[in-house]
């Protein structure tokens, strides 16, 4: 639980590299969206290699479509508290 009293929970939609695994930033932002509409904050991965990320950007995009507040932390790095719906986070594979 946050500072704040909200919960948080961690979601990924890494496929492994596989493609055929996606199922595609609407369909990942809409399930991010419920979550978040009923309470927790979500720390999203963003994946490792080229694609992973650039999904993440995909599904981060629409979801500020959707009005949430989303929040970047640096590779590697995670901050103090924040107000957003959705915090994204990469691990620093180094």
């Amino acid at each position: 639980m946050g500072a704040d009293g909200r919960e948080i929970m961690a979601a990924g939609f890494g496929t492994g590299g596989n493609p055929a695994k996606l199922i595609g930033p609407d369909f990942e932002a809409g399930t991010l969206a419920a979550l978040v509409a009923d309470g927790p904050r979500v720390l999203l991965s963003r994946g490792v290699g080229a694609a992973g990320p650039a999904a993440t950007e995909a599904v981060c995009a629409a979801l500020v479509g959707r009005g949430l507040r989303v929040l970047h932390f640096p590779e590697g790095q995670v901050g103090p508290g924040t107000d957003a719906d959705v915090v994204t986070w990469q691990a620093d594979p180094g």
